[in-house]
């Protein structure tokens, strides 16, 4: 009995741990994160030797999307050795470490008391209470109408980039849609459904008038498609004519946003970036030039080309001259990995965001083929912590695959 109720204290702490981590991921890392960090892993221990999870292993095919981000972590451990600049070896490796700790965890499974929703409803609380507190405490209700930019400095200075903030803001969103879904529809659920609705709105408003191009993309990508989705299982014909009236009033929206336009695009250094790091990648195409190492070769190309004089990126500019990794990249995982472990690794990093849409549970197929979309299309602009901490991908999708509402909904299948 003593063991039974001390096995549940550990369950529940580890449960609370991973909500509270959760609720930290779109902020600055520090102390919370660190400690939440340390409970949510040390309890997992805990409870993998009290109830033998490997007893109780049981082979499914969701477990290559985990064998994949031990794989993907392992890379950088694999190729060390042929490190000739190994000076951000370490970062990388500690940057990268949910790959093997969730992976692990993926592999064998979460326990009982995990819930998708408990997260869910984390996700869009957290979202309401930055907004607000950025709005109402740290610049004001007035002042948030009056100033163009003053949420966008107001965000930096004490919360996070807009990447890492509009990309936990679209997954909120995404739960939205979620949890207006799959309520039941009852007459005590209505106002708590008012209130999400509500709360989706705000969030969607915060992401319309982002700087950051992916986050408001990627928020009118959501609305639109889960819109209509809806309807589609409703009334296919009303569908069609909610698409139409969906495109007529979000596309002025994408036009008026100040850095979509044919100058911005045509301007863009990213453009420039990303040529460059498909011309290191060719250099070495098999096995690359090892993490740190890649990093350093990106740089030194970037440092001596003419063509990115032209188009000048002051933030990398001074990246590159401080070799700071965290500023210094591609912009593109998807190249930075193909630099650091060729086509061996761009494979395995493949897989790894694509295979989960072959594996999807039936009832949540809608929400991870967005949620999948909105971490690619990130990770085709920018770099794992960057511009999307491995923590938030790698957690959301173990409770995908793991969470006890998920294995319900399999078994019910």
């Amino acid at each position: 009995m003593v063991k039974l109720m001390g096995l549940k204290c550990v369950n529940y702490i580890n449960l609370f741990s991973a909500l509270f981590l959760f609720s930290q991921v779109p902020m600055y890392y520090g102390k919370a994160q660190h400690i939440a960090l340390l409970i949510f892993f040390s309890t997992y221990v805990l409870e993998f030797f009290l109830v033998k999870k490997w007893m109780s292993f049981c082979w499914k095919k969701r477990h290559l999307i985990f064998i994949s981000f031990i794989l993907y972590f392992l890379l950088t451990i694999i190729w060390a050795p042929f490190e000739q600049s190994p000076q951000f070896l370490n970062k990388i490796i500690e940057i990268r470490l949910p790959f093997l700790a969730l992976g692990i965890i993926g592999l064998f499974g979460l326990n009982k008391y995990y819930r998708l929703k408990y997260f869910a409803y984390t996700a869009i609380f957290t979202s309401i209470v930055l907004i607000s507190y950025l709005v109402f405490i740290k610049i004001g209700f007035s002042e948030f109408f009056e100033e163009k930019d003053t949420f966008k400095f107001a965000r930096m200075k004490y919360i996070n980039s807009h990447m890492i903030f509009n990309y936990y803001l679209n997954i909120s969103l995404i739960f939205v849609f979620y949890l207006l879904n799959t309520l039941k529809n009852i007459w005590i659920i209505f106002p708590l459904k008012v209130i999400i609705a509500v709360s989706g709105l705000m969030i969607y408003s915060i992401l319309l008038i982002s700087e950051g191009r992916v986050g408001f993309l990627m928020a009118n990508l959501v609305v639109f498609g889960m819109l209509f989705y809806i309807f589609w299982n409703r009334n296919k014909v009303l569908s069609i004519i909610v698409a139409l009236l969906l495109i007529v009033g979000i596309a002025p929206i994408i036009k008026g946003h100040q850095r979509i336009n044919s100058k911005a695009l045509t301007q863009e250094p990213r453009l420039v970036i990303w040529r460059m790091g498909v011309e290191e990648f060719e250099v070495k195409p098999i096995f690359g030039y090892a993490a740190s190492t890649g990093a350093f070769k990106f740089m030194d190309k970037l440092s001596e080309h003419p063509e990115f004089q032209v188009f000048p990126d002051d933030v990398l500019t001074i990246a590159i001259k401080e070799r700071l990794l965290l500023g210094a990249h591609p912009h593109n995982q998807f190249i930075m990995t193909a630099i650091e472990f060729g086509i061996i690794g761009l494979v395995i990093f493949l897989f790894m965001n694509i295979f989960p849409l072959f594996v999807m549970p039936p009832d949540l197929k809608i929400y991870i083929l967005f949620f999948v979309t909105l971490s690619i299309v990130q990770l085709m602009t920018d770099i794992y912590f960057s511009g999307l901490t491995p923590i938030t991908y790698t957690m959301l999708m173990v409770l995908f695959f793991c969470s006890q509402d998920t294995e319900l909904e399999k078994r019910l299948d």
